[in-house]
This record gives C-alpha cells, sequence and structure tokens, in this order.
C-alpha cells in the first residue's frame, strides 16, 4: 500500500520511506523481525537502498505511542528500538549485497 501510494503520487518519497521505516520498526518492537526478510526481500532494490539511506540517516530511537507510560519503561523502549533498528539496517544490508 504504501508503494502503491508512492507509485500514484499520493506520498512522496521520503513519506513512503519515513512509512516503510516506522512500519518495520513498530512490528520488528512487537517480535515481528522474521517477517522482515520476505518484506525486504519484495522490495525494489532503489527502494531498499533508499529505507537503507533513510534508517541510518535517523539514528534516534523511533517510539510509538502506548510504547512507555513511566520513566523506566521510555527507556527499555528506546532501548528495543534502537536494537530493532540496528538489526533492520543489517538486514537491508544483506538483501542489497544479495542483490549485487
Amino acid at each position: 500500500m504504501i508503494l502503491r501510494g508512492h507509485h500514484r503520487d499520493v506520498l512522496t518519497r521520503q513519506e513512503c520511506l519515513c512509512q516503510l521505516f516506522d512500519r518495520f520498526i513498530y512490528f520488528g518492537t512487537r517480535e515481528f523481525t522474521d517477517c522482515w526478510g520476505p518484506a525486504l526481500e519484495s522490495l525494489p532494490a532503489d527502494v531498499a537502498r533508499d529505507l537503507l539511506l533513510y534508517a541510518r540517516a535517523h539514528p534516534e530511537p523511533r517510539l510509538f505511542s502506548g510504547s512507555f507510560v513511566t520513566p523506566d519503561g521510555r527507556a527499555a523502549a528506546e532501548q528495543l528500538t534502537l536494537g530493532v533498528q540496528a538489526e533492520l539496517i543489517e538486514q537491508l544490508e544483506s538483501v542489497l549485497q544479495r542483490a549485487r
């Protein structure tokens, strides 16, 4: 849906990348990283490359509403999110490496 929105000029490239990144991180923090492989493999190479560049350019933790309630909860959510973001970058690098 996100890519379709971009191809129909409903979303800018930046909005597309932001939404893809947020979706991967959101589901990654809910332990669905096993689903990433097929999804990342199905991305067009230019989108995967740009998503990797986007992820590297936005190293701050992506937190979502309800991710934390207390300061300790926020710290734990940030730590989890940073780990998920690092894993996403690794998987994107791997997908792009295999595509060469």
